[in-house]
């Protein structure tokens, strides 16, 4: 059986999801400075696009807050990669 539908939009799927990325990263912005664990299970490409994407500011189709952002990402046993995430502060002109 099919079902005749439209998709979502695009800002509504897979990494610049923002109903994914908004949630995590904002709570950081109250708390500059301070280093936060924000995704964990990534493989290692996944990992260094959203860790360039936060320290470049170049976010493409990620859907992040805006500000200034540092980022690393950490190898764990089993392969995969955790993030940790960093807010700077506002972005300057």
């Amino acid at each position: 059986m099919i079902r005749w539908e439209d998709p979502p939009p695009s800002e509504y799927h897979g990494l610049g999801a923002p109903r994914k990325w908004m949630p995590r990263l904002e709570p950081l912005m109250a708390e500059p400075g301070r280093w936060a664990l924000v995704a964990e299970g990534l493989k290692t490409r996944l990992a260094s696009k959203i860790v360039w994407a936060l320290r470049s500011g170049e976010h493409g189709t990620l859907a992040l807050p805006p500000g200034r952002w540092d980022a690393t990402s950490r190898k764990q046993e089993d392969g995969t990669h955790r993030i940790y995430a960093v807010y700077l502060g506002e972005t300057t002109p």
